[in-house]
């Protein structure tokens, strides 16, 4: 099922929902970061075939507008719950990437009891580098979020920076994204603040080990942060992309 999904709150999500070989098996949210959409994911879904799987694109990234009005973590917390209010499911799994992290902690944050499991996959630092944001939003709004492509390119291992066919796949999701959609977004996640995983709420922590943006020592802070366990890919920024399979049976042993 694949559809643009009026939220209870009026706000418009591209959402997926792939349905699972075992109906009663607990569900899988998949939420990307800034410069990504859900197809991000789309190499390592068949690895869990048996699970439904629920991807949306974030606002103002891939298929979702960007919204009218300001956004604030708990705006994209409950997108996530109403999401799955929409599909049918009460609890599920939760697995991040880059700034889908702080989406997924967010959501575990507000709504614990709808949160099993959360995979933060190549996390940002905390607390949240808000000078770096700002940048960041500068750039997007001076040149848009196509050249960004370039240096998405420049985050992929060493396996893959020469292959044509992955840089062009990293590209491509920038080029798709409008350059407001980016900096709603950044704006929002700004204001994020770490306030602690909920007890019961099982977390890892991914990293690649040739990931430029999320370091190790980030990454086991936030593995200290969480309590979670720390395990480590050999990739870039870009698992699925890089190593679907590694990264789909890495996955499914969380």
């Amino acid at each position: 099922m694949t559809s643009l999904t009026t939220l209870a709150s009026g706000r418009l999500l591209h959402v997926e929902k792939h349905d699972g070989d075992d109906p009663n098996a607990i569900p899988i949210v998949f939420i990307h970061g800034v410069l990504h959409t859900s197809k991000l994911y789309s190499p390592i879904l068949s690895y869990f075939s048996n699970r439904p799987r629920v991807l949306f694109d974030i606002q103002g990234h891939g298929d979702s507008p960007v919204p009218n009005t300001p956004s604030t973590p708990s705006t994209f917390a409950a997108d996530i719950k109403e999401i799955l209010e929409h599909v049918g499911f009460a609890r599920a799994d939760v697995v991040g990437h880059a700034g889908g992290c702080t989406i997924g902690i967010q959501f575990a944050a507000e709504f614990p009891e709808k949160v099993r499991r959360l995979v933060l996959m190549a996390p940002p630092p905390l607390p949240m580098p808000k000078d770096g944001i700002a940048k960041f939003v500068s750039i997007i709004r001076e040149s848009g979020a196509g050249p960004m492509g370039q240096w998405m390119e420049s985050c992929l291992g060493n396996k893959c920076k020469n292959d044509p066919e992955v840089r062009a796949l990293v590209a491509s999701e920038a080029a798709k994204i409008e350059p407001e959609g980016v900096v709603s977004v950044m704006d929002a996640m700004k204001e994020f603040e770490f306030s602690g995983i909920p007890q019961g709420i099982e977390t890892f922590v991914v990293r690649g080990t040739e990931d430029v943006l999320s370091d190790k020592a980030a990454c086991k802070n936030m593995a200290k942060l969480t309590g979670g366990r720390m395990v480590e890919l050999e990739t870039g920024h870009y698992f699925t992309l890089e190593d679907p399979k590694g990264t789909g049976e890495a996955l499914k042993e969380m």
